[in-house]
């Protein structure tokens, strides 16, 4: 109400048109604000949360911000690498409604190599940007294209992880409930979306990073979440919403973006 107030204020200004554009190009769109869909689906009640792929919690994540400010949110973290392990509990803290998991995850639970720029690069590499650290994974020439022309292959090296397949890892923590499933795994995230079984768990929102699936993980994700979910591409993010909590207004404006089309149209 407000807004629109404020709006048609602007308008009737000298120029009011020109300043209401130039107003709204210098604000984020909430249609593809990952964080605004997350809070308008997911409220500051108790609800459980999973991120898989962490890295220090802090650095280009959307739910950093959300989940200090929600303090009922129950929030289980996963991140393999050691460096980064540490870091995202030196950023969260010792809170009770906090878990942490050192591990990475696979189908087998057994350890496998992971890949990883090392720290040297950042001291022999001329203002070599702090991202590169969050470019790790299971396989080596997803690192490898990712560093292509700016990180010599020297540079890249493989620690040696424990790991947990996913219903281990919910055992182990507890998990009985999940509202809200968050996987950025560098080229694995189908590796681990596909263990989540829809019969126990059915999230409200599933977030994972699709940039780098393949074709056949494309038709996988059509076919396993697309009988419960709407899916929509969110810069280089796949954002599922359960087909029986989403408006048929939102779902309106989500398709605006070029809704991925794993499921059927909603009918109002």
């Amino acid at each position: 109400m407000l807004k629109g107030l404020l709006k048609t204020i602007i308008l009737k200004l000298p120029f009011g048109r020109p300043l209401a554009d130039a107003i709204k190009r210098q604000l984020p769109s909430y249609k593809t604000s990952i964080p605004y869909w997350i809070k308008k689906y997911i409220h500051n009640a108790e609800v459980n949360v999973v991120q898989i792929g962490a890295f220090d919690g802090a650095t280009e994540d959307h739910l950093f911000d959300l989940i200090r400010r929600n303090n009922q949110w129950n929030v289980l973290f996963v991140e393999p690498v050691p460096e980064s392990f540490k870091a995202l509990k030196q950023n969260y803290g010792n809170a009770s409604r906090f878990s942490f998991e050192n591990a990475g995850i696979n189908k087998t639970g057994e350890s496998q190599p992971f890949y990883k720029i090392s720290d040297k690069a950042f001291v022999d590499i001329d203002d070599l940007s702090i991202s590169y650290r969050q470019i790790s994974s299971f396989s080596l020439a997803h690192v490898k294209a990712l560093s292509k022309d700016v990180i010599p292959e020297n540079y890249i090296h493989s620690i040696d992880i424990n790991c947990l397949s996913l219903n281990d890892l919910f055992k182990k923590h507890k998990i009985d409930a999940l509202d809200l499933f968050v996987i950025d795994a560098e080229g694995y995230d189908w590796e681990i979306v596909s263990q989540l079984d829809l019969n126990l768990y059915q999230p409200k929102v599933i977030i994972f990073e699709a940039v780098n699936l393949n074709q056949d993980e494309l038709s996988e994700a059509k076919n396993n979440l697309g009988k419960l979910y709407f899916i929509f591409k969110m810069g280089i993010n796949y954002v599922c919403f359960k087909k029986d909590i989403i408006t048929p207004k939102d779902y309106k404006r989500l398709n605006n973006l070029k809704a991925i089309r794993f499921a059927n149209d909603y009918s109002e």
